[in-house]
């Protein structure tokens, strides 16, 4: 948990990672996850994007996006070369210093996602985040936390993340709730910490 919490912390831009094969309980988690970051102040992307039925279906659950996901300009050259940016008149100025001459035609200039500070992933590895073609590039291995393991139900590891995040999980409550009753067969192998948790989102609720 302390690692997770540090790495929430120090994260302005964050990305929940979802299988678009995932179960509804995961997809609740993750919007429940979500909304908790938002009210944090973080800027969130979630990845792949949902289909349109599934966001329907849960439409009376779930609310659109508050925060905008940032983007970033890419300056790609085709070679290695010193940037250097310096303010004139209160405007940037990026100067490119190359050993070789460099041809207008070997710049190119994009728009992109800003690369996430933080990620959290709804799966057990990294094997599996290969195959989504994501249209951002992802930090290093030591800023992606992956929730797949099977010690505890889901959900409960996503509240803890939730409280860590926001301090409470009463305003995603009943997102909660339909994602541990999803999750667990309505409660059909519960454990007593799933139990523990039920209580919780129902009295919150």
């Amino acid at each position: 948990k302390d690692i997770i919490r540090t790495l929430i912390t120090n994260a302005q831009n964050v990305a929940l990672l979802l299988s678009p094969r995932a179960p509804d309980h995961e997809f609740l988690l993750k919007e429940a996850l979500k909304s908790s970051l938002e009210r944090a102040g973080k800027n969130v992307i979630s990845l792949p994007e949902d289909s349109a039925a599934r966001r329907q279906r849960w439409s009376e659950l779930i609310k659109p996006s508050s925060r905008p996901y940032p983007e970033k300009v890419y300056i790609r050259l085709g070679k290695k070369v010193s940037i250097e940016e310096i303010t004139e008149n209160g405007q940037s100025v990026i100067v490119i210093s190359s050993p070789e001459s460099i041809q207008p035609e070997e710049i190119s200039i994009g728009r992109g996602l800003a690369v996430p500070d933080a990620v959290i992933a709804f799966f057990e590895n990294g094997q599996s985040l290969q195959t989504l073609g994501l249209p951002v590039q992802l930090p290093s291995a030591d800023k992606i936390v992956f929730l797949g393991a099977k010690t505890r139900t889901l959900t409960e590891k996503t509240a803890d993340i939730a409280k860590i995040v926001s301090g409470g999980i009463r305003e995603e409550a009943k997102l909660f709730l339909a994602a541990l009753l999803s999750e667990t067969n309505m409660l059909e192998s519960a454990s007593p910490g799933v139990f523990a948790l039920g209580k919780e989102l129902l009295e919150a609720g």
